[in-house]
Parts: C-alpha cells; structure tokens; sequence
C-alpha cells in the first residue's frame, strides 16, 4: 500500500483487495490507493449547480440507517483543500445517486509521489492527506463502475 487513508477517513474504510487496486491502477498508475467504506450506502448525495447545471464536487454518503458520511469536499480535502485554494461550494441544492442494495462504494486516491514535500507548508501532517487526484466507484456483483473523478492540484 502507497499511504493509508486519508486523515479524515481513518476508521471508516478499509483497504480494496489487490484485483480491484490493479483494476484501479490501470486507469490512474502505480500511485494509487484505493479504500472501500466498512458500511453501505443507499445513496451519494451530491452538490447540484442549479446555474450551470451540473454536479458540484462535494460528495456525501447516506447510509441504510440515514446517517450521513462525508465522502470528499474539496474545499476540505486533498491537496488543493488542504492549501485552502477551493471555496466551499453550496449545499442548498443536491441530487441524490440512489445506489443498488448491495453496493459497496470505494474511493481511489491518486498521488504524485511528493507529499512529504507538502507537510511543513500545509495544514495536515499526513503525507496521505495530499492526493492529487480523486475517485468513487461502486462495486456491484464484482464489477467496478466509476461514478465521479475530481482532480485536486
């Protein structure tokens, strides 16, 4: 494994088994971590801009007892969260990603390989909280669908 989960994932995820990382790393390179939630989601919840007409970055999840999770919001996360460069986006409209019963959602985080670098300079201490580039795929009857990317530099 290239860094364990994010900081703000501890405790939530768990590390992929190693056919869906190198599925994973086709796609995004040998830098590439991948981590699946230890719980269900029913759906993703997204931010909506209603003036442009498309999905925002932020991601949440809701769970099968309608707890919500926070999955990725760039103006938090990443590098480009972390060194403060994204404004939070605006949650007052949202569309909902209604996920199949068994779906297992993971996230796939993408490194340049020079996160030490970044410590001193920005607000975390942890190397894995610098990625450069994010994914979330669902994985449903051993099939890995990609549903959102959102780079972070």
């Amino acid at each position: 494994m290239l860094y364990p989960a994010p900081s703000y994932l501890t405790g939530q995820v768990t590390e992929v088994n190693e056919s869906v990382l190198l599925e994973i790393q086709k796609k995004y390179g040998d830098n590439t971590t991948a981590f699946q939630f230890n719980r269900l989601f029913k759906m993703l919840v997204r931010t909506w801009n209603t003036e442009y007409d498309e999905f925002g970055n932020t991601v949440f999840g809701l769970d099968t007892t309608n707890n919500k999770f926070p999955i990725f919001d760039p103006s938090q996360n990443g590098y480009n969260g972390i060194f403060g460069h994204n404004e939070q986006e605006d949650f007052t409209s949202t569309k909902n990603i209604v996920l199949s019963k068994n779906c297992e959602i993971i996230v796939a985080l993408q490194y340049n390989g020079d996160e030490s670098e970044n410590i001193e300079a920005g607000s975390s201490k942890f190397e894995q909280d610098y990625f450069g580039w994010f994914a979330i795929y669902k994985f449903v009857d051993n099939k890995l669908e990609e549903l959102f990317n959102c780079e972070c530099m």
